[in-house]
């Protein structure tokens, strides 16, 4: 195994996003539902809790110090207009069994006319939890090459060859692990 870095650890969208870790993505559920039904919107909601659960746990695993800590997660909308969307995908969370309240009123200085709270939902500081993944990996041996961005991957019958500072890496599998990926063999 190896890892391949396009800038340094943390350098890109990982390392400069909110911070929050959560199911909670907007008004989701609802959409999910009509779109590819209950099983499906169920799914994407576990697939979620239980990759914060993971975290979660290798975090406390290996003692990263990243500021990890469980809290909740809001949505919320400010306009009358739009309390019904809130309304519908809370009905959403009750049917998926999601754990979340509707609320009118909270503790912050903002108004709302409608929200919904996720409990048990989390924050952290992604580039020091980053800097302990790459920590781990150093103790299993595995290098990280950072400014080494892959410019280029070649499907093979027996694997792949992945482009990257003048240099071909040979593969078995490749993960790409980004925000945008530049290689996609099913376009």
């Amino acid at each position: 195994f190896i890892i391949v870095e396009a800038d340094h650890i943390g350098a890109g969208a990982s390392g400069r996003n909110t911070c929050k870790i959560t199911a909670q993505h907007g008004r989701i559920y609802q959409d999910l539902i009509q779109k590819h039904g209950y099983d499906t919107a169920k799914k994407y909601y576990t697939a979620h809790k239980e990759a914060m659960d993971s975290i979660e746990e290798i975090i406390k695993e290996h003692a990263i110090d990243c500021s990890f800590m469980r809290c909740d997660s809001c949505i919320f909308t400010q306009e009358e207009t739009n309390i019904s969307q809130i309304q519908d995908e809370y009905q959403a969370y009750l049917d998926l069994g999601i754990e979340g309240e509707y609320i009118q009123e909270w503790e912050y200085p903002i108004p709302i006319a409608a929200g919904i709270r996720m409990h048990h939902q989390a924050k952290f500081q992604p580039v020091k939890y980053m800097q302990g993944l790459a920590d781990i990996l150093s103790e299993k041996n595995i290098p990280i090459y950072t400014h080494s961005p892959v410019t280029s991957i070649i499907q093979k019958e027996d694997g792949y060859i992945a482009f990257c500072n003048h240099r071909k890496i040979y593969a078995n599998r490749i993960v790409q692990a980004t925000q945008l990926p530049f290689y996609d063999r099913h376009q």
